[in-house]
């Protein structure tokens, strides 16, 4: 099962850098970085956020035997994305990748018409799609992030380990109520990212919490089902 991850690369490049985790499953992990036109400075396998790393790993751990694409649509925050980044990313997944399942840990407040479009022909081609349902609470008027609202999207919200509703999801709507773990979520972080303590430990992982969590999770739930069906 191919599975595409939208996010801030995924540290697989040398092996002083990357967790031992990812060491394992490197040969699964393939990518495109979607920054300034595919320039190789800011290279797939490279992550200088953490936040692709731990996403990545997290699919790994849920669903071991998928084939990760890391498309790298930016360097650091959410804040920071370029829409047609993401435009030119989905585009790749459907027409060259020709992935089962797309991952979107991030949200806009308001649709792009050209990320939409793309949308649209990854359900025409039956390809499953999870977003961040957000981490705003109730403190946006739009509350959940664009395109998890979107209808041939699944919207992803955050549970706890018992299963209860996280204090920072945005309110649900009906027909949109589908959440996973999402709170104190161990993955995989690079290690250069690491504290110098962290290091010197043995830790190549962190504990992260939110919607961008829960929504690989339940990506590699999908995968999953898929490989069983399959």
């Amino acid at each position: 099962v191919r599975v595409a991850v939208l996010d801030t690369g995924v540290e697989n490049a040398t092996r002083s850098d990357k967790p031992e985790f990812i060491r394992q499953h490197s040969r699964q992990i393939k990518g495109w970085t979607f920054l300034e036109g595919g320039n190789d400075k800011f290279k797939w396998n490279k992550d200088a956020n953490g936040h692709g790393t731990h996403v990545v790993g997290l699919i790994l751990r849920v669903a071991p035997r998928a084939e990760i694409y890391s498309a790298r649509i930016l360097k650091g925050w959410e804040s920071t994305i370029d829409p047609a980044n993401v435009e030119e990313a989905l585009k790749h997944c459907i027409d060259v990748w020709k992935v089962d399942i797309i991952s979107m840990s991030f949200g806009f407040d308001k649709a792009h018409a050209g990320i939409e479009a793309q949308l649209h022909r990854a359900s025409g081609k039956h390809i499953l799609v999870f977003a961040a349902a957000s981490n705003d609470g109730a403190t946006k008027a739009n509350n959940i992030a664009w395109p998890a609202r979107e209808k041939n999207v699944f919207c992803v919200f955050s549970a706890t380990g018992e299963g209860a509703n996280s204090s920072f999801n945005p309110p649900a709507r009906p027909g949109l109520n589908f959440a996973t773990l999402g709170e104190e979520v161990e993955s995989d972080w690079p290690l250069p990212l690491l504290e110098d303590a962290e290091r010197e430990s043995g830790v190549s992982t962190k504990r992260k919490s939110g919607t961008s969590f829960a929504t690989p999770i339940a990506a590699g739930i999908a995968a999953l089902v898929l490989e069983f069906a399959r």
